[in-house]
């Protein structure tokens, strides 16, 4: 467990790493947003290959799925107001700033 925890958060590092000392050549840090999503949806295919041979899984799906629809909205809807209200914080708190250097 902490093996691929330590892979996890070792590659995190490694790339903030890289992107912060510009060691990609530019062509393909324009082409992260490309690579990221790529990924993301190898990531999204693979998961819905692994529970489509689940045929247990599929058989409970009906219970699970609502459970889990549950959880997803309540996760989203929490994301959605902690960085509404942490934006609004950063802009409240930053507009002051703004109007005494333009002072």
């Amino acid at each position: 467990m902490f093996f691929w925890f330590a892979i996890i958060f070792g590659s995190l590092f490694v790339g903030i790493f890289i992107g912060a000392g510009s060691l990609l050549p530019h062509g393909l840090y324009r082409r992260t947003s490309t690579i990221t999503s790529g990924g993301l949806l190898l990531l999204l295919w693979a998961m819905g290959a692994q529970i489509g041979a689940d045929k247990d899984l599929l058989v409970k799906l009906n219970t699970l799925g609502i459970k889990a629809f549950v959880l997803a909205l309540a996760s989203v809807l929490t994301s959605v107001l902690v960085l509404h209200w942490g934006v609004k914080l950063l802009i409240e708190k930053k507009l002051p700033q703004e109007k005494e250097r333009q002072l």
